[in-house]
């Protein structure tokens, strides 16, 4: 009897091989189809699970670039990226039976059609490619090539891609990170988180953004959740992935470290310098309780001959009142008459302030009627949460993806300090739960690490507008 041939060759990261196992996950593999576009070129994109993929490929300038992968080509109509860039029209296009190339004077990004991969030049020279044969003995993915996994309902909820690691690589970055300085062999993970330490790998402050020792670096151009493994589980490999339906990021090109940070901040923006007296001496303490306490540590620090340029208060406002930037007055009688003896002694006022606002007080209750908070989608209520551990009090959250808010929420901040404060001190942010939604359409996956930004940025806009 003829016996019928199996093949039961299992070598998913190779593309046109089956695989005898059932996997969650899909991944590109062939090239179908290419179009240009007056800044780059859309690639249609086979998947090891049988479907399509749509890859933009959109040049910035000379020596950046930016990739973005739709899993089942669908594009959504808006896009959680932090920076809309592209624009360079200055480039080549060059396709074979074997490579799509696309050429800037600087840049050569080389596509190979199947199995899809890509590999990056500048200068000539080989700088980064991907990585899609991180694999096992049994020649099994240890590191999932680029691409996406979905829901039962077919829907695509998280995306990835997977890097070469040359053996003498590091990595750097990552914003606000209480781990060691050289990222190689670390795992990041960007979920703003209030820490209340700083000996953790949670952090205030993270940002998706890294720089290569090989002279690139990378953007995740996303404020969506996201998670880096730089090595930590491949010596071979290092990956980046999204709770997402789309992978958007940039990378910037320049073998000269500080070349490839002004690269970045040319696109990304620049911060201005701060006055001179910001640098410096500082009091504060948990907290002043009172306008007489505030001015006497002041007088008496004069009176020393002492350097002082700023004084900080936490408890300016009342419990109740904590986020609505009301002074309490009974504490400080006076706000302007205290403001005006401080910079009589040359010393600026910095004030602390939150996000939030306590369930059930009058702001609450205004802010929940024009739709200012964010909310949750187990209730259909604003979200309510103790803003830390040793506490019982509930609050909710301001929605800075609202324009009325921000607009309503600057005149706040400007009325309090056009009488002279300094500084605002934008703590908290980070506590808003995972059931969130916001009023641009964001999950709490997307618009968690968002609203922080949108918070200090709003305060910001708000102080220039008085200072200006």
């Amino acid at each position: 009897m003829e016996r019928k041939k199996v093949d039961v060759s299992y070598n998913p990261q190779l593309g046109y091989l089956k695989t005898i196992f059932t996997h969650p996950f899909d991944f590109l593999t062939k090239i179908e189809k290419v179009e240009k576009t007056s800044d780059g070129v859309e690639l249609t994109v086979a998947t090891y699970q049988g479907k399509t993929a749509l890859v933009r490929i959109n040049f910035v300038a000379e020596e950046i670039f930016r990739l973005r992968m739709y899993p089942l080509c669908r594009v959504p109509e808006k896009e959680n990226c932090v920076f809309d860039l592209g624009g360079y029209t200055d480039f080549t296009l060059e396709e074979t039976d074997e490579t799509v190339t696309l050429k800037t004077a600087r840049l050569s990004l080389i596509f190979r059609k199947k199995p899809w991969e890509y590999a990056v030049l500048l200068d000539g020279k080989a700088l980064t490619r991907e990585e899609v044969r991180d694999s096992n003995v049994d020649n099994m993915c240890k590191y999932l090539p680029i691409g996406f996994d979905c829901d039962e309902a077919g829907n695509p909820i998280r995306v990835r891609e997977t890097m070469y690691l040359y053996a003498d690589e590091n990595f750097y970055g990552f914003g606000e990170k209480f781990t060691g300085f050289l990222k190689r062999g670390q795992r990041i993970d960007c979920w703003q988180s209030d820490a209340l330490s700083t000996n953790s790998e949670a952090s205030y402050k993270n940002m998706p953004y890294f720089m290569s020792s090989r002279g690139y670096s990378v953007l995740l151009n996303t404020y969506t959740h996201c998670q880096f493994d730089m090595g930590a589980g491949s010596h071979v490999s290092y990956g980046m992935s999204v709770e997402d339906n789309v992978l958007d990021y940039v990378m910037f090109c320049e073998r000269d470290v500080k070349k490839l940070m002004g690269v970045y901040t040319g696109q990304t923006g620049r911060s201005p310098m701060i006055p001179k007296w910001a640098f410096g001496f500082w009091m504060s303490k948990c907290s002043y309780r009172s306008q007489e306490e505030v001015l006497s540590v002041a007088r008496r620090f004069r009176e020393l001959g002492l350097p002082l340029d700023v004084i900080h208060i936490d408890g300016w406002q009342s419990m109740a009142y904590s986020g609505a930037w009301q002074w309490n007055l009974e504490a400080y009688p006076d706000p302007k008459g205290m403001i005006e003896e401080l910079r009589s002694m040359h010393v600026h006022l910095s004030l602390w302030m939150w996000p939030y606002i306590g369930v059930g007080t009058p702001t609450y209750e205004y802010a929940k009627e024009h739709g200012f908070l964010v909310m949750d989608s187990m209730t259909g209520e604003p979200v309510a949460f103790p803003p830390a551990a040793t506490t019982d009090r509930r609050v909710s959250g301001f929605d800075f993806t609202n324009p009325a808010m921000r607009a309503w929420y600057r005149d706040l901040v400007k009325n309090v300090v056009k009488d002279g404060v300094g500084v605002i001190k934008t703590d908290f942010s980070e506590a808003l739960p995972v059931t969130s939604v916001f009023y641009d359409g964001s999950n709490g996956q997307q618009g968690h690490n968002k609203n922080p930004l949108l918070y200090a940025k709003t305060i910001y806009e708000a102080m220039q507008e008085v200072k200006n």
